[in-house]
């Protein structure tokens, strides 16, 4: 079964990816830590080092399943 995810470039779903992790980690840390922690160089610094980490491992992934696609 395709979906419109897997019509994708790579690097098209490392972004979408990247946006959808954002979103949730950005979730995560309001709900326990609230509204202040987004704001602290800290709490950035937690949120986009999750993302970019995340997001590295799981292009990983993408290419490794699909070796000859192009970029």
């Amino acid at each position: 079964m395709s979906t419109w995810f897997s019509g994708l470039k790579v690097w098209q779903q490392t972004c979408v990816y990247a946006v959808v992790l954002l979103i949730i980690n950005t979730l995560i840390k309001l709900l326990f830590e609230g509204w202040a922690s987004l704001f602290t160089f800290v709490g950035i610094i937690q949120i986009l080092g999750g993302v970019a980490i995340s997001t590295f491992f799981m292009w990983l992934v993408f290419r490794l399943q699909h070796p000859h696609s192009e970029e």
